[in-house]
């Protein structure tokens, strides 16, 4: 016969499950909307769900950490029921319910998905440390409870972020990919190997394989280099186009923190970016195509083009000190294809 502390146990666990298959269910829903299509009407303005997210994961990290001690020995079955059954009762459903009461109308897309995410990777980490207990695994009490920790962290940052600062930080690797992919390419462009000789051995050809670099066919002719170097000092506009998004538009005092369907567009159009570049590089690297180069550098142009566009106008929709930079962006970016 199962005890009164397995049975809660096993509650809170089935519990965690129907809670995490809830979130999977409205992260699909929330990522199958675009950054333009986000029109539903927001939650009512009397229920703030970024708040209640925050007060209900504190709640969570205190109570796994006020468990964590309640299973030192000597272990009193009744106190550690008492909190599992608050977790079930109360903390866990109320945690879901709020990460799913986010919405991308109200709050933007990149941190409606971010904190369901967050909100999943928490309940994971709680379900661990229950499974811990169940299994009898006294050695894993403290391991999983700075595994709760950590996974509660990422929920608590999410009120100070805001969709901006989700956006920022995304934007961030972003620029980071674009970068890589351009000293790739010109890693590509300035290749030694001119000659398109045989490599010195099967070592050679064994270690090149390892690495994936891109190689050449042989000595780049005239027109490819040019293509080349013309992408190249796209490359480099594109990157100094995401540091002004990141530090004019999503930080500092003209930040978009109003305006979450721009903040969104932003997100949309860097991720496309980002995937366009590897795009451009590929098409120099697998046939040196030139068509299919001038191709994939005008839906790059076309982008890029766009986030600035999104950056020219402030808060308010308004002109302002940083919009002829974002204006000049543009026109540069539109001569260039």
């Amino acid at each position: 016969m199962a005890t009164p502390l397995s049975a809660s146990l096993s509650t809170l666990t089935t519990l965690i499950t129907h809670c995490r298959a809830s979130l999977a269910a409205a992260s699909t829903s929330a990522a199958s909307t675009s950054a333009a299509s986000t029109s539903a009407a927001p939650p009512p303005a009397s229920f703030d769900a970024l708040a209640a997210l925050h007060s209900t994961a504190t709640l969570a990290r205190a109570h796994i950490t006020n468990l964590s001690v309640t299973l030192r020995p000597p272990i009193t079955s009744g106190g550690v029921e008492k909190f599992t059954s608050e977790l079930s009762s109360t903390i866990i459903p109320s945690l879901t319910a709020a990460a799913c009461s986010l919405s991308a109308a109200a709050h933007g897309r990149a941190l409606t998905l971010e904190a369901r995410a967050a909100t999943d990777s928490l309940l994971a980490a709680i379900g661990e440390y229950i499974a811990a207990v169940a299994g009898g695994r006294g050695d894993a009490r403290l391991p999983n409870t700075g595994v709760v920790w950590s996974a509660a962290d990422r929920v608590l940052k999410l009120r100070e972020l805001g969709n901006g600062g989700v956006v920022e930080r995304d934007v961030g690797a972003w620029a980071e990919c674009v970068d890589d992919a351009r000293e790739e390419l010109k890693g590509w462009v300035e290749d030694e190997d001119l000659d398109g000789s045989e490599s010195e051995g099967d070592e050679d050809e064994m270690e090149q394989e390892f690495w994936d670099r891109p190689t050449r066919k042989g000595r780049l002719d005239e027109a490819t280099r040019k293509r080349a170097e013309e992408a190249l000092r796209l490359l480099k506009l594109v990157t100094i186009l995401f540091g002004a998004a990141r530090k004019r538009r999503l930080l500092g005092d003209a930040r978009l923190k109003e305006d979450v369907n721009r903040v969104d567009g932003i997100a949309e159009a860097a991720k496309n970016i980002s995937r366009l570049v590897d795009d451009v590089g590929m098409a120099f690297y697998e046939d040196e195509d030139l068509e299919d180069v001038d191709r994939k550098r005008d839906e790059l142009v076309k982008k890029a083009v766009e986030l600035a566009e999104l950056c020219v106008l402030g808060n308010q929709q308004e002109k302002d000190g940083y919009s002829a930079w974002f204006e000049n962006c543009k026109a540069t970016l539109q001569k260039s294809t």
